[in-house]
């Protein structure tokens, strides 16, 4: 008989609520409002995560919290920041199942090292190569929604909300997104940051983005597959930024935000509005300075210069040519 049967054994000796039924019955006494949408979210994701939707409470150990904050990184390119917010929302729950006593012993949590990382967003090159991989792949469609992510800054989840009826929209914790008659601006419900049926935020939408979602029919999701987009995606990164973990799906929201801050001199509350943050300082992460903004910056503070001093100074060339 091996060890492995020894386990499996065990672990069907359980008994107790599963993980999620756990989670359902005792969320509401450890998280409010958007907080508590946002982190079911997170416990659903790790009951659909392998065999853990029948994984019990009292079964959990550190190998099922690493196996799944890997597969968070590889396979849904999540960062550190975000994996670590998965583990407290874990750690949150199965420290209330161990003062339960329906968990014996609290297991090793993984928490990743949250540095700040690479500065990223897509240069143009790449979401021109982007946007021709995509069109030439088995899967156009993606092209579209690089497209429309590019030109509003939303998150996947609530891109593939628009165009869903209320109605259909069973399960409580999904974003969707209403565009108006005029088809000028999205109305997003059920966003991060939002708890209740109330409009979040109003996106606009530029005449490209809308080509783009006409392209998807108006309804996304109708082409979306979670495994088919990941693994085409990651084809992508590997013909474009071979080797560059930072080059995943997200990063279209950086560029939006980037390109509203460098291009468009958006004030950064006005793109923490369009994007859905509540906190500015959000904002800073995904806004970042393009090279060319930088020495742009510096040609102007010269021309500043140059008003006040009008007689122009050498050169640095001329001035240490002789030294």
């Amino acid at each position: 008989m091996s060890i492995f049967t020894n386990i499996n054994r065990q672990i069907k000796s359980f008994t107790g609520p599963t993980v999620a039924e756990f989670c359902e019955q005792n969320a509401a006494d450890l998280w409010q409002g958007a907080h508590l949408i946002h982190t079911k979210r997170k416990i659903a994701r790790f009951c659909a995560f392998k065999d853990h939707s029948t994984l019990k409470m009292a079964a959990i150990e550190a190998s099922h919290l690493t196996a799944f904050n890997k597969s968070l990184s590889k396979d849904y390119g999540l960062k550190d920041g975000s994996i670590n917010r998965y583990s407290a929302a874990l750690s949150k729950l199965m420290n209330a199942a161990v003062v339960k006593k329906v968990l014996t012993e609290m297991p090793s949590v993984p928490w990743r090292d949250n540095g700040e990382g690479r500065v990223r967003y897509f240069t143009d090159e790449e979401q021109r190569a982007l946007i021709a991989f995509f069109k030439k792949s088995k899967n156009p469609w993606m092209a579209h929604v690089v497209i429309f992510a590019l030109q509003t800054g939303m998150r996947l989840g609530e891109i593939m909300g628009i165009g869903l009826d209320p109605d259909e929209v069973k399960h409580p914790f999904r974003s969707y997104g209403v565009l108006s008659p005029d088809e000028k601006y999205v109305d997003l419900y059920r966003c991060k940051n939002t708890s209740g049926g109330e409009r979040e935020r109003r996106v606009g939408i530029s005449p490209a983005a809308l080509e783009a979602l006409y392209n998807l029919n108006m309804r996304p999701l109708d082409s979306y597959n979670m495994h088919t987009f990941y693994a085409e995606w990651a084809r992508a990164r590997h013909r474009i930024a071979p080797g560059d973990k930072t080059f995943v799906f997200h990063v279209c929201r950086h560029t939006c935000a980037t390109y509203m801050a460098n291009e468009m001199n958006m004030n950064q509350r006005l793109i923490a509005e369009w994007l859905g943050h509540r906190s500015e300082a959000t904002t800073a992460k995904y806004v970042h300075s393009k090279p060319e903004t930088i020495t742009g910056m510096a040609a102007q503070l010269d021309q500043m210069h140059q008003r006040i001093n009008p007689q122009r100074p050498p050169s640095l060339g001329v001035m240490f040519a002789d030294i």
